[in-house]
Order: C-alpha cells, then structure tokens, then sequence
C-alpha cells in the first residue's frame, strides 16, 4: 500500500481482541477493494501513524450509506501475505521502464583507468556513480532523467548504448575501501592499487510465479514457485597496482548501504539475504532495484510505480553486483577474475508435486573460455578469493521471499612472477581447468562456481535443502567452504567448482625431449644436456650414485637448453638421472624415459705395448675401466692384428697382439661398435729398429732375414780362393767351413 492508499485510511483503532479496526474515507477506492480473505499492508514509513508498518488480513467488510467502509482486521502471516501475492505472471523485461534506482557505497566511482563514455549527466544531489552505470532505454538512446530520485544512487545519461543493457566502468581505490591503514602498504612500483569492475548486464528478466496450499484459507504450504532471473553477463573484476593488503572487512561500505537500502526500502539491509559472516569478503558494487507490475488480484491498488521499492505495490527484485575479495595479497602488477559472454539463468523452482529446488545455469555465449579465475600478470603473492557475485533478491509487496547467488571467481594460495599474464580457466562448468600463458608458480587453485539461496514464504516447502536457523527459512550453499578446501570437483552435481592440489608448475608445461651425455675418455669430464622447450631456470639434475659423478654443477642454462659437467668415478660403470624443479612440478619427462640410466663409456689409463721393434710380434695391454667386450684395436702398419682372450679379457684389461712392419711412430686406435664414438681412444706407439740374430741379417726391408747367398764377396780380391773365416780376420780358403 503506497502513500495515496494510506491517506484513505480515516483512522485505525485497536480493539480489545487484539484486532484492528480500520476505517475509510467515504467512497474510497481503498474501501472497494477490502474484501473478507485480503490482507492489507503498509510499509513502515509510508505513514506517520504507522511507523512500523500495517499488515492485516480482513475478517469482515462493511460499508455504510456514506460510503465508508469499516473492515475489521487479524493479525496476517508473512505465508498470508504472500499468498494473497500468488502471481503467474509472464516473463518481465528488466530495464530502464521499471528500474527504480542503484544502491551502492560512496567510494564506487568510474572507473580512472577505463576512458568514460560521453554523457549529459542529470544530477539532483548525487555525485556516487558520476556515469559509471549507464541503464538503457528499450529504444537504444537513453534518458533516464524520470528515474532519478532524491537519495537515490544513480546518475543517467545520453549516449549511444545497446538497448536494455546495463553498462559498468566502475572502479574503487582501496584507499576508500575503509580498510584498516595497518593492513593496506604499497609494494613494487606499479603505483596505488584499485579494483575496476568493467562489463555488461543484458537482456536482463524475471520470472515470478508463485502459488500456494492453503485449507479454510490458511497457507498450508507452496505449491509451486518460479523465482528466476536471466540474462547475458560480460563481466571483469581486476585488482591492479603495487600493494600489500589484508582485505575482507568492508564495514564502512555495508553501513553505507543499509543507510541506503533503508531509504529505498523501509527495511534494514537484512533483506540482502545477507547475516555479518556472509558480508565478509564481500563488497557491494551496486545493487540494481526493479519493480514489476502487481498482477490481478493484489491486496493493494495503483499497480507499479516509480518510487522506492517499499512504496511499490508490486514483485520486485535487486539484482545485486558484489565484489568479492577476501583474503591477503602481495602484487606487483595485476591480478583478477572474468566471466565472459555468459548467459545466466539464477533463481528458485518448484513445479507442483515436486521439491523446491536451484536453478543454476551458467552456459557460454562466446567462442573462448567462460570463467578465467584467476589470471595475474606480474609478481604476486596471494591467498585470496577474488571474483564477482550476482545476487538476485526476489520481492513480492516489499517481502523478500527467495534469494538466489552465483558467485564467479577463484580462490587461490600461490606465489608466481609472469613471463607473460597467465589466467585459469574453462570454457564451460564441468569441463577441464587449463592454464594459458608463461609462468611458474607455486599454487593451490580453486576455481568456477558457488551457488546459494535461501526461500521463506511463512510456512513449510517441500524441498532437499536444509532450514536455516531451524526457521521457515530454507536454503544453502554449494559447495561449502569445507568442501572448497578439497581437491577435485564439488558443487551442485559435483560440475561447478573444481579444487587442484598443492603443487608447484610452470606453464605452458616443460618438456624435456632428449638427454645427450658426452664424456672424456681420458679427463674423465662428463657433459649431460637436456634439449626441450620451457625448460625452468631451477632445472636440478641428479646423478646417481653420487660418488660416480663427483664436482656436479650446471654450466648453461636457457628455456631450451640446460647442461650440466661432473667428473666420472674411476670404477663407475653407470649413471642413473634424475630431473627437478621447485618451480615445475609438471615437467614432461615421457621423451626421455628411455635416457635416464647411462651407462659410462670406456675410461683408459693408457695402452702399454712394452718396447716394440720392427718385424717383431708386438703385445699391446689396454688398461681402463668399463672396457666393452667387443673392444677392438687397430693400427695401421701392424700386421694380423689378434684379440689375445686366453690370456687377459675383462672390463679392466685387454691384450691384442700384432707385427709392426717397421720402425718409427704407430698409431694405435681403440673401438667400440657398440659403445660408438663415446669409445674411441687413440695412442701413439715407438717403434725401434729390430737387432737379428746371426745368421739372419737385417735386409733393406728392415726385416731380419738369412743372408743372400748367390754370390759371395772376397774381402780383397786378392785371389780368388781366399776369404776371411767368420769371426777374425784370418783368411782361408773360400771353399772351407766359415769362410766368408
């Protein structure tokens, strides 16, 4: 009942039963619409004489020949009130034609970041949103100047804008958040921190249709409701700047509003849906008041009007726009939340024969990702949830009777500095949760959607969800703060909020694609480089055992490259690898399964071949450790070239045999066919000139042989028969034993 009803009550007197009797002014049109059955109600404040409101339900109605009416009144229930509110009404467009005003703190102004659209402001004492909230007319070219109240809000304006859409540039600068000074520094060089809240609110409805139960006129209980509110939500919620704050406590902004809401509803903020506990971490942007016409039948006249809600005889909703931040945070740069292109479907439903349940879709519109929360860009610190909240308060004659909430964001305990910004998110709920951009980080991410909502209509309802208080009051949340701290997914139908593990990753995810191990055969000096893309700059390597790999230290590093150097142990035989980083618990290793256990080449202490002659069989000793079997000795100028494996064969010791042909260097190379390159070893071997034995002489092949014997040389030519006796110089006779 508005102001113009209430002035039609002639007087109001309280009878001794405890009834109320209630006169009207002669042919009122107040009087004509009292019947037995209706409920009367005046919201407190719409009349002096009734500070506290007037609500009552009609026992008996007569009316003199004067034309005043006299109606007899008992106390009516909330369940009564509502009753006589039963509406099936079609679906109702939200928008400029039934917007009443904007509940919102002081310190939300537009945006300083965001340039402002072109607008001839109306002002009639309000300076609060200065533009940043732009209501549309259905015919696209807005003027709203008629939806300007006193008190209210709200600041309309010209500009070329979609039709029914509600656009938001809004900022808040922390420093006006209220927020205790001890728990607010700044931090790194990227200036004084703020919140922006920049989106989009269109094609906004409502739905509300209800019905009840009742037996001799007594609500009995509800028989069906459908308490809904859609629309397409763009919205993004960022936290920029240099800052270390506690936040959670915005105080200062909730005093604000239920100063607020208490003009525009005669009603404390309770109407929020909202106790002290709920308020923490939430910070009201706006709350967004409509009202609908009263369908027939309504106990009270005149239909909508564009007044304050309280004075609104009709259904009604606020559609409530909250910022969520709760929790510390040290940033350097820039950290938020988006819901892109959604459309959202929010409310209560009950069909009848069935239970009260939640309607709760949140569907994608666009071609990317739906949610992405949270994304940062800079350094950070954080054990945060931050993100946007949609509520919707359902209304029928100034009675909040539903509540429905969605809140889109994440909560997040991680450390990171970006390479480039980084955002987690899905293309839809339900769906996987993947990371875009460069970064590593240290993080437990939660993230998606919370539902909630609550409905009392004075009597009982069939529905799976709890009391609230052990009231009338029925409702929830999904999921829970218990079960948000959980890994894996939680919520209504276990598809709206998914929970990672503690972990410790870098994204995009490293790749080690190949591992490739060089060694000395002589120095013993070990190289190991592993190839691959994204490769940390924290990328451990571990050998073992450790004592096979001594000195071990990284000596170049890059995203696609990192080597390491040791020295290898004397007696090691292999090597077994181990990759890293506190930075990237999520390295991809799968390439280099197979390279991870190295077995060590050949280390050679030399090759003894003792003092070699020409023409002489020459014994070559290979000493080292971890000698293959197929080890094999070459040497050029060497003749049959012989594995001596009766004598000497073991991963210590081989022996070859050969016969150098003649004096000087020789080269003397080792092998390996299995082992490849990494065996080869090479040494250079002296060859001296070989002694004979008589009597063999050494020819001119430098090889001893028995003398030529085709002819023999006297030593003189004296005479023909002499020559010298071997050994002296004697001569004899040619022909005799000895003779030269």
């Amino acid at each position: 009942m508005g102001v113009a009803q209430t002035a039609q009550i002639a007087s109001a007197t309280a009878n001794a039963d405890g009834s109320t009797q209630l006169v009207t002014t002669p042919n009122s049109t107040l009087g004509a619409a009292l019947t037995v059955g209706s409920v009367v109600q005046a919201s407190g404040g719409t009349d002096a004489r009734f500070p506290l409101g007037l609500v009552g339900k009609v026992t008996s109605v007569t009316t003199g020949s004067n034309g005043v009416t006299t109606a007899v009144l008992t106390n009516a229930t909330l369940a009564d009130v509502v009753q006589k509110s039963s509406s099936q009404a079609n679906e109702v467009a939200l928008d400029s034609t039934n917007f009443i005003g904007v509940i919102s703190p002081k310190a939300v102004q537009v945006s300083a970041t965001i340039p402002p659209q072109t607008l001839s402001v109306l002002q009639q004492g309000i300076t609060v949103l200065n533009g940043g909230l732009v209501v549309s007319e259905p015919n696209s070219l807005g003027r709203i100047a008629n939806k300007v109240q006193s008190g209210l809000s709200f600041l309309g304006g010209n500009g070329t804008v979609d039709a029914g859409k509600i656009n938001l540039t809004l900022g808040v600068k922390l420093a006006d958040m209220g927020l205790d000074a001890s728990r607010l520094k700044p931090y790194g060089k990227s200036g004084k921190a703020s919140f922006d809240i920049v989106g989009s609110i269109k094609n906004l409805k409502l739905t509300e249709n209800h019905d009840f139960d009742s037996t001799a006129g007594v609500v009995t209980g509800l028989k069906s409701m459908d308490m809904r509110v859609t629309g397409d939500i763009d919205v993004k919620v960022d936290l920029h700047g240099g800052v270390d704050a506690d936040l959670g406590y915005y105080s200062q902004a909730w005093k604000e509003v239920e100063s607020e809401q208490f003009k525009m509803l005669g009603v404390s903020a309770k109407l929020t849906g909202l106790d002290s506990k709920d308020k923490v971490g939430k910070y009201p942007i706006a709350g967004l008041v409509f009202s609908v016409p009263c369908s027939a039948g309504c106990p009270v006249l005149a239909g909508q009007t564009q007044t304050p809600l309280r004075e609104a005889e009709a259904g009604g909703v606020i559609v409530w726009v909250y910022l969520t931040a709760d929790g510390k945070i040290t940033l350097d740069g820039e950290v938020g939340a988006k819901l892109n292109s959604a459309h959202l479907n929010l409310g209560l439903q009950k069909p009848e024969g069935g239970q009260l349940d939640v309607v709760h879709e949140l569907s994608n519109t666009g071609t990317g990702r739906l949610i992405e929360a949270p994304y940062f860009d800079g350094e950070a610190g954080a054990t945060l949830r931050l993100g946007t909240a949609i509520d919707a308060d359902f209304f029928t004659l100034g009675v909040r009777i539903g509540n429905a909430s969605a809140f889109v964001g994440g909560q997040a305990n991680a450390t990171l500095k970006t390479v480039t910004p980084i955002s987690y998110g899905t293309t839809k709920l339900g769906d996987p949760w993947t990371w875009d951009g460069q970064a590593c980080l240290q993080s437990s991410i939660g993230a998606g959607a919370i539902f909630s909502a609550t409905a009392n209509i004075g009597a009982e309802i069939d529905t799976w969800m709890g009391k609230v208080d052990g009231n009338l009051t029925y409702g929830g949340i999904w999921p829970t703060d218990e079960e948000r701290l959980i890994p894996g997914w939680h919520g209504i139908g276990n598809l709206t909020w998914y929970t990672s593990n503690t972990s410790s990753n870098c994204f995009p995810a490293p790749v080690a694609s190949k591992i490739i191990t060089t060694q000395d055969a002589l120095t013993r000096s070990v190289t190991i480089t592993v190839s691959g893309t994204n490769l940390p700059d924290d990328l451990l390597l571990g050998v073992s055992p450790a004592a096979n790999c001594t000195g071990l230290q990284k000596s170049a590093a890059s995203v696609t490259s990192v080597s390491f150097t040791c020295q290898i142990g004397a007696t090691a035989t292999g090597l077994v690898y181990n990759l890293s980083s506190q930075k990237a618990g999520n390295i991809d290793l799968r390439a280099v399964a197979n390279q991870l256990n190295y077995t060590a080449t050949p280390l050679y202490s030399g090759i003894d071949c003792g003092s070699p002659a020409a023409g002489q069989l020459m014994t070559c000793t290979v000493s080292g450790t971890n000698l293959p079997s197929d080890l094999a000795l070459t040497a050029t100028g060497c003749a049959n070239i012989q594995s001596v494996a009766d004598t000497i064969m073991s991963t210590t010791q081989r022996q070859f045999t050969c016969t150098p042909a003649s004096q000087g260097l020789l080269q003397v190379s080792i092998s390996s066919a299995a082992l490849g390159i990494g065996a080869n070893y090479a040494q250079s071997i002296t060859i001296g000139q070989l002694t004979c034995t008589p009597p063999q002489v050494l020819n001119q092949a430098g090889v001893c042989a028995a003398p030529t014997t085709t002819s023999k040389l006297n030593d003189t030519g004296i005479t023909a028969s002499q020559c010298y006796q071997a050994g002296s110089d004697t001569l004899v006779d040619c022909g005799s034993a000895g003779a030269l």
